[in-house]
């Protein structure tokens, strides 16, 4: 379409379409066969209907729930994965594999479990998110070594 023509109705219907579940203008815009300089005109024209964004909120709301169930299932199988006994190279090598190179991959997991708890504390709604802005005081009591009567860590002295 030429610059300044008006998108017919029946395009910017099923831009809006698309957009409203993917929130993706350029996909939006190849869905609908419209240039995306148009898309993103008509995504601003969407975002300023209220109609349309309360449909977007309650899309986005309906979503999170099933997004959490999905994420705290890939964090519990991470932390599965994570706390599993390495594989034993020793006895790879005795089965006549050859050259045996194990990649720890709990880091990586680990991080699963981080950035999927951080993602989940910071999208909730509610009094919990309240909490989570407030810095928190921790205290870390050593008792003397029974063994030793030393402070762990420290060479006795005072």
């Amino acid at each position: 379409m030429s610059h300044g023509v008006p998108t017919p109705e029946h395009l910017e219907l099923e831009f809006r379409k698309h957009y409203l579940v993917t929130g993706n203008v350029a996909g939006s815009a190849k869905a609908a066969g419209i240039n995306i300089r148009t898309g993103y005109d008509l995504a601003k024209r969407a975002n300023e209907d209220a109609e349309f964004t309360e449909a977007r909120a309650a899309i986005r709301e309906r979503a999170l729930a099933d997004a959490e169930v999905m994420m705290l299932a890939g964090m519990q199988l991470a932390l599965e994965r994570m706390n599993k006994e390495p594989l034993d190279a020793a006895a790879l090598m005795a089965l006549g594999a050859g050259k045996v190179h194990i990649q720890d991959s709990g880091p990586a997991y680990g991080k699963v479990v981080v950035d999927g708890y951080k993602a989940l504390s910071m999208n909730r709604k509610g009094a919990d998110t309240a909490a989570n802005d407030k810095p928190v005081e921790v205290h870390v009591h050593l008792k003397p070594s029974p063994t030793t009567g030393e402070e762990p860590g420290g060479d006795g002295g005072g």
